[in-house]
């Protein structure tokens, strides 16, 4: 009873008792029956605040400073198909983005381009690439598209979205249609294509990670977004890679260059199905307070807890890229595997690493997507990286009992089980960094200016790491004769003994340095990827302080309901709005009559 009297006075003014339910409304209203008298619902008002917990389990527990705030989140109003929906926008981008890191073999070994001018083309797409997402998140939030896409409608996402989409379409299809053949202008051909194909996934990349930011107001709900996204993106890649295998298995002839072409458009499209949900990602803002692009840049870098997502994206980048880029070197030069039996260990080495994120994915997702007050999931997620530190190089080792490529997979399964949990902190992190700035200044909304700023400094780290495995390779001596070529119009011994010259006149330290990555350099990267996670200043009562921030600003939206009466739009979307009033979950509303 104490406990419930100090909730009563605690209790905002926007509260009223249809809010609270059981025993916790006959505390506040004395001498009411919840299960006799009649208590009035009002009709349903424009946000939603829902109780995290039982009410009689919260109160049972409550201490002298009990808070209200403590025991509501704020949510959307999606459910899971909108959510699933608003997550297959990531199968067009990831399945189109294959094309650039394939096509140009293709335009090698398959149509006859300049080996020199494609090595140059791919250091300018690679330079290119990064440069696009800071100025893609800057132009997000300067709402150029606003005349023609109205902002009640469409939002400030939506467009962008919608008419990326399209361009995304053409430009994939023509990278397979050159009008020439021609090695010189199959280059250029290749260079016009990928620098609008790199602009174009910078801007539908930074359009989900903004909207996600801007429609779903806690981690809880950001992380039910974020599980539904690793397996449609998965599913993207997978139909990337699909046609261009078509074309390295039965040659790139017209008719076929033509099908894939094909293929690519109703690739691209498809995730069009979101575009509604992208114009729910409609929250108040004020485009004026976008200052240039230069000092919006270094006033996010300035930012402490910006700083060290940024420094977390480096190191993570590296991480993950040179496991990615060594993969074929480990197999080849420390395993000593090659042709059919290395492609098919490759080929293993992507389904242990589904069949990891199946076993994990449930289980992380379930713990994201509950409020755990008394739980810092920064240690949470990043002692479940720390514990994977010695395990990688430890089924390393273990794999040298096993048959060749055997460890290796071992060490790919343990890896990935132990960093499934830090995509979704990375995600939540930078939803967090976001809300703090939102909070901040009223009606700055600058979610696509950090999603670019963290985006760009990712990429340097794969661009680093890229040139860690390759460049380092080249530094100690690895030298590969081209096969196909020595080979060509040979029997297919020929093939295999160079092959086999190819693994074993390496130099030792060849494999000496692909096993100090493994065995060291990655190690640490994982290491430091676990304590910038644990050490992420934002946790407990400045966390609490998002939440309870949240359930203030934040107005969830809908293309159905006509907005309430009492709200005055302002310039670019910013309302004066007095408080929402609580509306009660649905399994609450069963306690009252």
């Amino acid at each position: 009873v104490g406990a419930c009297r100090r909730v009563r006075h605690a209790l905002p003014s926007a509260w009223d008792s249809r809010s609270l339910s059981g025993a916790a409304l006959r505390c506040l209203v004395p001498g009411m029956d919840t299960r006799t008298d009649v208590c009035p619902r009002p009709a349903p008002p424009p946000a939603i605040l829902v109780r995290q917990a039982s009410t009689e389990a919260a109160l049972s527990s409550a201490s002298d400073d009990v808070d209200l705030a403590d025991f509501t989140v704020v949510k959307s109003g999606h459910f899971w198909p909108q959510k699933i929906r608003f997550s297959t926008s990531q199968i067009s981008p990831m399945a189109c983005g294959t094309v650039l890191l394939f096509a140009k073999d293709l335009y090698i070994i398959e149509m006859g381009a300049d080996v020199q001018m494609m090595g140059v083309i791919g250091v300018v797409l690679s330079i290119w690439g990064p440069c696009c997402y800071p100025v893609a998140g800057y132009v997000l939030e300067r709402n150029l598209l606003g005349a023609w896409f109205p902002w009640d409608a469409w939002g400030r996402r939506a467009p962008w979205f919608l008419t990326h989409s399209l361009v995304l379409a053409v430009a994939t299809a023509a990278v397979y249609m050159p009008p020439i053949l021609d090695s010189t202008f199959l280059c250029l051909w290749f260079l016009a294509c990928g620098v609008v194909l790199c602009w174009v996934l910078a801007v539908l990349f930074t359009c989900f990670e903004a909207a996600r930011t801007e429609m779903y107001p806690t981690k809880e709900e950001r992380s039910e977004v974020e599980a539904v996204v690793r397996i449609t993106s998965a599913v993207g890649v997978a139909l990337g890679i699909m046609p261009q295998l078509f074309v390295a298995a039965a040659g790139a002839t017209f008719a076929i260059r033509t099908t894939v072409s094909l293929l690519y458009i109703g690739m691209a499209l498809l995730s069009l199905v979101s575009l509604r949900i992208f114009r729910l990602a409609r929250q108040e803002h004020d485009s004026a307070k976008v200052d240039s692009f230069a000092s919006e840049v270094l006033s996010v870098a300035k930012i402490p807890a910006c700083r060290h997502v940024m420094v977390y994206g480096l190191v993570e980048a590296v991480f993950m890229t040179v496991i990615l880029q060594g993969a074929v070197y480990y197999l080849t030069l420390v395993d000593g595997l090659s042709g059919t039996r290395r492609s098919i260990f490759l080929a293993a080495a992507v389904v242990v690493v589904a069949l990891a994120l199946l076993i994990a994915l449930p289980l992380w997702t379930q713990f994201f997507r509950v409020r755990r007050p008394n739980v810092n999931t920064n240690l949470v997620c990043g002692t479940a990286c720390l514990l994977g530190v010695p395990l990688g190089p430890l089924s390393l080792l273990l794999g040298r009992a096993l048959p060749p490529g055997c460890g290796f997979l071992l060490y790919v399964f343990v890896l990935q089980v132990a960093m499934v949990g830090q995509s979704f902190w990375k995600c939540l992190a930078l939803g967090w960094v976001v809300d703090e700035d939102c909070h901040a200044s009223h009606g700055r909304r600058r979610e696509a200016v950090f999603v670019g700023v963290l985006s760009f400094v990712g990429a340097i780290g794969r661009a680093m790491a890229v040139g860690l495995v390759i460049n380092g390779l080249g530094a100690v001596g690895l030298q590969f004769e081209f096969c196909d070529q020595v080979c060509d119009g040979l029997r297919v011994p020929c093939k295999e003994l160079c092959e086999r010259r190819n693994i074993e006149g390496q130099p030792e330290a060849v494999k000496v340095y692909i096993q100090v990555l493994y065995y060291g350099v990655m190690p640490v990267c994982q290491a430091l990827v676990a304590i910038l996670a644990i050490a992420f200043p934002i946790r407990g009562e400045r966390l609490d302080a998002i939440y309870r921030n949240q359930a203030q600003i934040f107005k969830p939206t809908s293309l159905d309901l006509p907005k309430p009466a009492n709200e005055q739009k302002g310039l670019n979307g910013v309302r004066d709005q007095t408080p929402p009033v609580a509306q009660q979950a649905p399994s609450e509303r069963k306690s009252l009559p």
